[in-house]
């Protein structure tokens, strides 16, 4: 099946605008190699906001566990917990992330940093600009995508809005989902007993990567955003997934 056109891709994810997708990895990487293969491509990696779009259009091995640039940030703010979503810079510091949070998990650890880290300060700025932060929920959250007058319980759920950078985004993940034959979804996070565990009262973050589950992993009715148990996750440094380059339009 040929890609869609430029024309075709015209959206909003998280303000990015018309992207361009080049073609999708032909093998699964963690995410330091995704991060590669997506600049070996003159682009920078999809966020999970652009993986649901191009899910939507149904390019080429996007049914497949998709790895993308967007991050959660899990943080204690007095007595509370808060979950942050946000993309991750295409730059020196983006990559040396990443590649610290796979030698974490490869040691079993989760990437946990300072809160008073500059790129971690600035990286939760971008979260609240965008208005991506919300309270981390304490279980899993499952969300009816069944559409009642255009929209669903998932497509409106803060969580799923930040999750995902846009309402829009979020209801047409809510669509895919719903036409699967998935009428409820999940969108599985660290637990607040987990952050207790790890953070307790100090002021780190705990940081993962963002996944969108695949068929073949068995998880077609799940985003899995940050799981407490190591290789039992697809939200990890080191857990292996599709990669996919995007381009903006105006590079043309």
């Amino acid at each position: 099946m040929p890609e869609p056109s430029v024309e075709k891709l015209i959206c909003n994810v998280s303000g990015c605008g018309p992207l361009y997708p080049a073609p999708i990895s032909k093998e699964k990487l963690d995410s330091y190699d995704s991060l590669k293969y997506a600049h070996k491509s003159g682009g920078s990696l999809q966020s999970v906001g652009a993986a649901v779009v191009f899910r939507h259009f149904n390019l080429p091995g996007v049914d497949e566990n998709q790895k993308t640039c967007t991050l959660n940030l899990v943080y204690r703010k007095g007595r509370k917990y808060f979950s942050a979503f946000v993309e991750l810079p295409d730059t020196r510091q983006g990559m040396a992330l990443v590649k610290r949070g796979v030698g974490e998990n490869n040691r079993q650890n989760q990437l946990v940093l300072s809160g008073s880290d500059l790129f971690i300060c600035d990286l939760l700025a971008q979260a609240k600009k965008e208005r991506r932060i919300v309270p981390l929920p304490k279980e899993p959250v499952r969300l009816s995508t069944e559409p009642i007058r255009g929209k669903s319980a998932y497509g409106r759920s803060g969580l799923a809005i930040a999750l995902f950078g846009h309402p829009e985004t979020a209801e047409r993940n809510a669509g895919i989902l719903y036409k699967q034959g998935h009428f409820d979804s999940l969108i599985h996070q660290l637990s607040v007993d987990a952050a207790v565990d790890i953070l307790g009262k100090s002021s780190d973050v705990i940081v993962f990567p963002v996944g969108l589950g695949g068929r073949e992993d068995g998880c077609k009715d799940a985003n899995w955003v940050g799981l407490h148990v190591l290789y039992e996750s697809y939200c990890n440094f080191v857990n292996r997934g599709s990669a996919r380059g995007v381009l903006r339009v105006s590079f043309f």
